[in-house]
């Protein structure tokens, strides 16, 4: 949550602002930024039952929150929409960083503002640099398109996370199991296990907000 606000803090999400929610899921932080900002949030996400779940959760906030089925490749809103954007932990679906961030921009009025949260795991053979804050594959591609931004390092929080949440979820298997949801379980294991905890032993887990400002000239 901590982080969460200081999302807002950083984009600058005010009352009356549009906002573009990319992987919405659910629908829960876009419904939290509208509720503490009285901003217009509009979510985007793939899975049209999760569309289904937001709409049925927040339909008494019809005036200020938005749910759409879509996709992070095929962006259909017009040019200028929002005045903020926020990718967390969504960014790597897309096709080709580059091409998804450049239609991404394009949607932010100008001087408007992007925020990205990713976890980045390196190979083991990458170069010490692809562990920096300007050294990941989302900060290189914001590099290449010559966009301002800030990184903001959240990987101590991101360290202590990972072995609690193994602790947790292996603590409620039973209850995985009773639920018929031993898949999810699953899911969670191999996460932490092949993924998130290695990465952390080797000192190459990391994660990073980056917050970039939209040209104020765009064409």
């Amino acid at each position: 949550m901590d982080s969460l606000n200081d999302l807002i803090a950083y984009l600058e999400i005010e009352q009356d602002d549009k906002v573009l929610d990319l992987g919405c899921g659910a629908g829960g932080i876009a419904e939290y930024i509208s509720d503490e900002t009285g901003a217009h949030v509009t979510g985007l996400d793939n899975a049209a039952s999760a569309i289904d779940v937001a709409m049925d959760r927040s339909g008494n906030k019809r005036d200020r929150l938005t749910f759409v089925q879509g996709d992070m490749n095929a962006l259909e809103f017009p040019e200028h929409s929002f005045d903020q954007v926020i990718s967390l932990d969504t960014i790597y679906w897309v096709a080709d960083i580059d091409e998804a961030l450049a239609s991404i921009v394009r949607l932010i009025k100008p001087g408007g503002r992007l925020g990205i949260f990713i976890a980045n795991t390196p190979q083991m053979d990458d170069s010490p640099s692809a562990c920096e804050p300007r050294g990941t594959w989302v900060a290189k591609s914001l590099t290449k398109m010559g966009l301002d931004f800030d990184a903001h390092d959240y990987t101590e929080s991101f360290l202590l996370f990972w072995p609690k949440m193994k602790e947790v979820v292996m603590d409620l298997y039973d209850d995985f199991v009773a639920e018929g949801n031993e898949v999810i379980f699953d899911s969670f294991m191999l996460d932490a296990d092949e993924d998130y905890l290695p990465a952390a032993e080797a000192g190459k887990l990391r994660r990073y907000l980056y917050i970039v400002n939209a040209p104020d000239d765009l064409e």
